[in-house]
């Protein structure tokens, strides 16, 4: 993470938060660090939703890891606007 105040790069973590509140009190509820997502179960799911996966991205995502995230993700931001209901 950048740090502006002191013009550089410093450790950070990304916590990720759930609270209550109410008029009288404000807590977490639950709280962890930030998990980067498993994009291989991400497309099972899409699969098993019915969404279509394109065959040859799928057999090379270990040889071609970047080019599969970014498919993945096109793929992922399609599926929640069509047939993902939250």
């Amino acid at each position: 993470m950048y740090d502006s105040t002191d013009k550089r790069y410093c450790w950070a973590h990304d916590l990720v938060t759930l609270h209550y509140n109410d008029e009288q009190t404000d807590y977490p509820v639950y709280y962890q660090l930030w998990d980067p997502p498993d994009w291989e179960a991400v497309a099972l799911f899409l699969m098993e939703k019915g969404f279509t996966v394109n065959k040859d991205k799928w057999d090379n995502r270990t040889q071609e890891p970047q080019k599969w995230l970014n498919y993945i993700r096109t793929r992922y931001k399609l599926g929640c606007k069509n047939i993902l209901v939250w």
